[in-house]
């Protein structure tokens, strides 16, 4: 393991490399490029001097072309500058630095004067001369119909030196990248050491071994530091979720029998609830048949008793029915735009004669528009219970008031308030039990199920609401519940 690369070191030699490749071409392109451009400058300053000859010589004639331009020459003589002039054939008319110009050989394939004659100037750097025999860099001029001037230095060390590119920009260029360098190995070490670390980490979490992070863990204050953290606070909770998994299985198992026991009360109470009406009406048939001299009136009234017993139990099959589906089957409840004032209205046009009879009257504080997203079926079960249960406890002459009291952007507000008699506190929290009865002689005489509040709560809840009862302090009992606006589709519930 010890002979082997780390990861900083690996990570060092990889980035550490691409930049002095990187850094390596920027110094190549801009060594070229300075040289270049010393070239262009030194080829623009001979290519002015041969601009300031050919307007000395321009129009003389060719007898008096050596006197001028040596009395010239003379007069402007730059220290070793080496000036020649040819014809546009190649030949030398004029060198100042050769005395027989017939010796020197014609100079038409000089790269100097091919790219002259291509494109009116031309240079050469370091070529060495045939007719003097040092190298020189030369700068030629081309003048259409007339001459080819060129002008040319030795290739000395001082031109050499002062063609070459600034060092000092070489060794600036070489501390940056050393310094670079440092840089970059103080992060990749520090990377390292959180890679390793988090090796650590990876073996002890393998082997289910204890997590010391004051030891093992104290990452860097940067971006994998804090992804390293969030790891191990990852395994720490996955670690505590495994120890609560065995609780919490034992929780479940708890709620499976209170859930098994819930199921076997509610059994026990709905075989109650349906014995009851079933051996009454079995008793009023078994009278009636056993008795043949039985009075006509008796046996109307066993038989009128029969048809209520018989009511009774259909209501209640029917409160089931709406229950188990509220249980198991809420996702089949499909969810339209629904009118709850015309809801409303609909379960007060079908009681208004049992509130004629009662003397009970009933007021409205509907806001204009309230439309939600839900079943119909079960907005009508939720205020039709609320209506049946008012009419059915709260007594006599009493005023029922269903008022819509504040909406926002997700919910409509509701009250349902009765001027009846209200209940004993104890009673409160147990009003929406199933088959919870506060008189349960007086509310089987009436004929209720105990299931409407049951079927009311869930109606409220499925529609994404919730409601709570109380007494009114003048007397009487309120409801307030809430019903969501947009309520999902009770598939996604």
């Amino acid at each position: 393991m010890s002979s082997r690369i780390s990861i900083a070191q690996r990570l060092f030699i990889s980035i550490f490399s691409l930049f002095v490749i990187f850094a390596s071409c920027v110094l190549i392109y801009q060594y070229f490029r300075e040289k270049e451009y010393k070239i262009g400058v030194l080829n623009t300053k001979l290519q002015d001097y041969n601009e300031q000859i050919y307007e000395v010589i321009d129009g003389d004639s060719i007898v008096d072309l050596e006197s001028v331009l040596t009395s010239y020459i003379a007069e402007h003589h730059l220290p070793e500058l080496r000036f020649t002039v040819l014809t546009v054939d190649g030949n030398v008319i004029y060198d100042n630095q050769v005395k027989r110009y017939d010796s020197i050989p014609n100079h038409i394939t000089r790269p100097e004067i091919r790219q002259a004659l291509r494109e009116r100037t031309g240079y050469d750097v370091r070529r060495v001369s045939q007719t003097v025999g040092i190298p020189f860099f030369y700068s030629a001029s081309y003048y259409p119909g007339k001459f080819i001037l060129r002008s040319a230095l030795p290739y000395s060390t001082t031109l050499k030196n002062m063609l070459e590119p600034d060092k000092h920009f070489l060794i600036v260029i070489c501390l940056i990248i050393v310094c670079i360098g440092i840089v970059f190995w103080k992060q990749t070490e520090r990377i390292g050491k959180s890679v390793v670390r988090l090796r650590e980490f990876a073996r002890k979490a393998d082997r289910n071994e204890a997590i010391d992070e004051e030891v093992y863990y104290s990452f860097p204050k940067n971006e994998l530091g804090d992804i390293s953290k969030h790891i191990i606070q990852l395994y720490k909770h996955l670690v505590e979720t495994k120890e609560e998994l065995v609780n919490e299985q034992e929780i479940l198992i708890a709620q499976k029998e209170e859930q098994a026991r819930i199921k076997r009360q509610l059994t026990q109470n709905i075989a109650h609830e349906l014995k009851t009406p079933v051996t009454s009406i079995q008793g009023y048939l078994e009278t009636i048949i056993t008795n043949a001299d039985l009075s006509e009136e008796k046996r109307a009234m066993f038989i009128e008793r029969s048809y209520a017993q018989s009511n009774r139990l259909t209501r209640l099959l029917k409160d089931i029915t709406i229950l188990s589906s509220l249980d198991d089957a809420s996702e089949l409840f499909d969810m339209d735009q629904v009118d709850v004032n015309a809801i409303v209205q609909t379960v007060i046009d079908e009681v208004s004669l049992q509130l004629e009879e009662k003397k009970i009257s009933l007021k409205l504080h509907l806001m204009e528009s309230t439309v939600i997203k839900g079943n119909s079926s079960l907005i009508y079960s939720i205020f039709r219970n609320l209506i049946d249960n008012a009419m059915a406890y709260a007594g006599k002459g009493i005023t029922i008031t269903i008022r819509c009291f504040h909406e926002d952007n997700r919910y409509y507000y509701f009250s349902f308030t009765d001027t009846g008699f209200g209940v004993a506190p104890e009673h409160l929290d147990r009003l929406f039990e199933r088959f919870y009865r506060v008189d349960k002689g007086r509310s089987r005489k009436l004929g209720g199920t105990g299931l409407g509040l049951a079927i009311v709560k869930n109606g409220v809840v499925l529609h994404g609401g919730t409601i709570t009862a109380k007494n009114v302090a003048t007397g009487g009992l309120e409801f307030v519940f809430t019903l969501a606006k947009e309520k999902p589709d009770a598939r996604t519930l």
